[in-house]
């Protein structure tokens, strides 16, 4: 199939200013979640007075974003670790078993 007509323009809105934004027909409601979060997060950084600008609200809320994300694929990485660990004390225990039986 072609590209550009699995593609859609979906049109985000982020702290009040829209932005459209081409993206796979499959990935629509992904990419609309991912709005509504960035513009949550953006809306909390945001002070009272509204003196910072939206670009230094962006960047903060990325950075925030990408330092969840660095200590999430950590987590993960040692989750893996030690279910590995443990598959493969398993499997010892198994080998162990049949060479017994």
């Amino acid at each position: 199939m072609n590209k550009e007509r699995a593609n859609t323009t979906v049109t985000l809105n982020i702290l009040g200013k829209e932005f459209k934004v081409a993206c796979p027909k499959e990935k629509e409601s992904d990419l609309l979640h991912a709005a509504r979060v960035l513009s949550d997060r953006m809306r909390a950084l945001r002070n009272p007075s509204g003196t910072a600008s939206i670009d230094r609200i962006a960047i903060i809320a990325a950075l925030n974003v990408t330092d969840e994300l660095e200590k999430v694929k950590q987590e993960l990485k040692a989750v893996e670790t030690k279910a590995q660990d443990q598959l493969d004390e398993l499997m010892k225990r198994v080998d162990s078993a049949l060479e017994d039986a």
